[in-house]
């Protein structure tokens, strides 16, 4: 709930202290924001139960951030990356999901129903993340 809290802050902020017109309704924005922090989380959850110890997380974390973030298009647009291995990375990450469902809300004008396929697998992979997550925390216990 934090992290949607703070996500939600941040585009209340550049819509009505900055005056940036992000072109999405609040109601789409938490939805997506949503997803994207559930599909977020469950990966933090699936660390947990790959990872031994807590230096051990501390030093994946970073690793695993940056990386995914780079490759979904969270520093970058992809439309200026050429390398097909790339791109193809580029879809197993939540952010990249994240951020075309933000594109497609905002540039295209979708609603829900025009993003329910960004969602959808946003869900999913949270889903999956999650689950093998917990099982793997229980495993080892």
């Amino acid at each position: 709930m934090l992290g949607m809290l703070q996500i939600m802050m941040i585009f209340v902020f550049f819509e009505w202290v900055l005056g940036y017109d992000v072109n999405i309704p609040i109601g789409v924005i938490a939805v997506i924001t949503a997803c994207f922090t559930f599909a977020v989380v469950s990966i933090g959850m699936l660390l947990i139960g790959l990872v031994r110890t807590t230096q051990q997380l501390q030093a994946v974390i970073p690793i695993v951030v940056t990386s995914m973030a780079m490759l979904g298009g969270a520093f970058w647009p992809l439309e200026i990356v050429s390398n097909s291995f790339v791109l193809a990375l580029s879809k197993g990450t939540p952010i990249y999901y994240g951020v075309q469902a933000l594109y497609d809300a905002s540039a295209l004008g979708y609603g829900i129903t025009g993003i329910a396929g960004h969602l959808s697998l946003l869900l999913l992979f949270g889903v999956l993340c999650m689950g093998i997550g917990i099982n793997l925390m229980e495993r080892r216990n």
